[in-house]
């Protein structure tokens, strides 16, 4: 629709399609709430204000009296895939919570089906009302090459990073890391520089980056980041001129420390924006998604229209998206929440595209998922089934203990770090240690193309018994599995191949739970409904083998090679000391 029907909305010509009355606005670029009416054309507003001349016999009314009206909520920072949903259904779960855009990269598809799995899940998802900021994937390529680990199979190359950066709905790329921009990777300073004269926007990823390095990183063009965890790092970051994504999620929550910066520090909150990075269905469903960091924010101390601009307007400005989101301003496309209560944010009706798509709480426009390509299937392959001796410790000291590097995990945080224990040694194998919480965990090739192994120790877990696995572990997603004994670690390796991708729980060689991951051993194909249902019977059955943590498999996802976060991982030859970029061993 041309601009010719707003206007003709604006004067009275004509009457609009929709209308909020009897509404406050919280009005983004004042910091001002009022009383103010919306009309509606097609997808965009055309009016706000007294809205009396716009009502025609058609037009739809809405009574927001009592409620405040916000703009549609926007994620700086977020992959879909790590919420286990397909595209249709995760639409449905961020709607429901007043997120109504997201960037994405889609580089977990990416790294198993290349470009045309992360082009099937991008016209999937605009395919919804959830507006979507394409990102070049540019992790999909990168993988952990700079670690030393091979390249998955079908993972784009860099003519098609440079490809994807042109297409129409590209806004920029997606979080590459420091390290080849440091060193200047041929790959990365050409893609750089391309974004930077198209005028794109570079979204970071700096985890644990200070000083000198921070410094040549944001040099080379990048903007923000999403991985602070401290007042002290966002104030470092602002202060050189980068925007904090501040995230909460399922394993990282960062939002009550980092929002410090602007409580205690004082720093202008126009710098911040909020991301959902890493969020499960169970924690997307029951407690919200950017409507979540918003009430952390203002029950941190945020001024509650400071924390609406961080989560709408500052991330629309960033993202170079103002002109069509962010706010609500006549021209803008129609993304608008009504909100009970602005301190608590009860999100109630989501209006998106000018349509409403939720209705007191409930999701009442209409989705259908896809029929998905049989590529999507089947795409994990074991070179063989593995069996409980392959993953036998081999101690070199003929001792009965051993000293044993481990890998320390810690609830809420993604950053891992070394540890050392002592542990028994039977028959020259190392064994677990329930009674220290130290553990065995493997990882196993899943593109049918090595026998290797990689095996190490975890603490911080607390299973007591039985195994959990995955298919989903950020930046290689092969098999992971951590456990108690061996028999039990290598079923539910050979269970979860079978089912060709998923989350598991196993005990005495027998399946507690299980959420199937069909779509590049990474989605669930079902409906939200049945995907929370057994996502919630998979953490009942890990808390009974022992394990307290809130999001244990996006915890045990980020004990493997990640980037550069955390000191020391697992990958598929062994321990990886990240900081040093080398495999170590085990036995110390």
């Amino acid at each position: 629709m041309g601009r010719e029907k707003l206007i003709d909305v604006g004067v009275g010509r004509v009457p609009a399609d929709l209308v909020i009355r009897g509404g406050r606005l919280v009005n983004v670029h004042t910091a001002q709430i009022y009383p103010a009416d919306v009309a509606i054309k097609g997808d965009r507003i055309a009016f706000v204000g007294d809205v009396g001349h716009t009502i025609g016999e058609k037009t739809k009314i809405i009574n927001a009296k009592g409620k405040y009206l916000t703009p549609g909520l926007i994620d700086t920072h977020q992959h879909s895939y790590e919420s286990q949903l397909n595209m249709t259904e995760y639409a449905r779960a961020l709607l429901l919570h007043g997120t109504t855009t997201v960037t994405e990269a889609f580089y977990g598809m990416g790294m198993i089906a290349g470009i045309e799995g992360i082009r099937f899940c991008l016209d999937e998802l605009k395919r919804t009302p959830l507006r979507v900021l394409f990102l070049v994937p540019v992790l999909a390529y990168l993988q952990n090459r700079e670690l030393g680990l091979p390249a998955t199979p079908n993972a784009p190359t860099p003519s098609d990073l440079r490809e994807m950066l042109s297409w129409p709905d590209c806004y920029g790329l997606e979080e590459p890391p420091c390290l080849p921009i440091v060193e200047k990777d041929p790959v990365f300073m050409d893609l750089f520089q391309a974004a930077v004269d198209k005028g794109k926007v570079i979204t970071g990823h700096a985890s644990e980056l200070r000083g000198q390095e921070l410094n040549a990183y944001i040099a080379a063009g990048a903007s923000s980041d999403h991985e602070s965890t401290s007042p002290e790092e966002a104030l470092e970051k602002t202060r050189l001129g980068m925007r904090i994504s501040a995230r909460e999620g399922s394993g990282a929550s960062d939002v009550s420390q980092v929002i410090k910066a602007i409580t205690e520090s004082k720093v202008d909150s126009r710098y911040f924006t909020f991301c959902g990075d890493i969020v499960e269905i169970p924690r997307l469903v029951r407690t919200g998604h950017l409507d979540y960091n918003i009430r952390l924010a203002i029950g941190s101390g945020v001024n509650p229209i400071a924390a609406v601009q961080i989560a709408s307007v500052n991330a629309a400005e960033y993202l170079k998206a103002e002109r069509d989101i962010g706010s609500i301003v006549p021209g803008k496309i129609g993304d608008i929440l009504l909100v009970h209560d602005l301190p608590k944010f009860a999100v109630c009706t989501v209006i998106a595209n000018g349509k409403i798509v939720v209705h007191d709480g409930d999701f009442i426009a209409k989705l259908e998922r896809p029929q998905y390509p049989s590529s999507m299937y089947s795409t994990v392959r074991l070179k063989r089934p593995v069996v409980p001796r392959d993953f036998a410790i081999k101690s070199s000291k003929k001792k009965r203990k051993a000293k044993v590097r481990v890998i320390g995990v810690t609830e809420g945080s993604l950053i891992t770090e070394e540890r050392k224990v002592v542990l028994r040694v039977k028959d020259g194998y190392v064994e677990p240690d329930i009674e220290q919480d130290v553990l065995k965990i493997v990882m196993v090739d899943r593109y049918d193309r090595s026998e290797m192994i990689g095996k190490g120790f975890i603490q911080g877990l607390g299973i007591k018994e039985g195994a959990i696995g995955s298919t989903y572990n950020a930046l290689y997603e092969n098999v992971v599995v951590v456990g108690t004994n061996d028999c039990d670690m290598a079923f539910a390796v050979n269970e979860i191949a079978r089912k060709g991708g998923g989350f598991i729980a196993v005990q005495e060689g027998s399946v507690r739970a299980c959420l199937e991951l069909p779509l590049f051993g990474l989605l669930s194909d079902e409906s939200l409904e049945i995907a929370l249902a057994k996502v919630e019977k998979l953490h009942n059955a890990v808390r009974d083998l022992g394990c307290s943590l809130k999001s244990p498999f996006h915890t045990l996802s980020f004990s493997c090679v990640a980037g550069e976060i955390g000191a020391v991982k697992l990958s598929h030859q062994g321990l990886y000391d990240v900081n040093r970029r080398r495999v170590i061993d085990t036995v110390v």
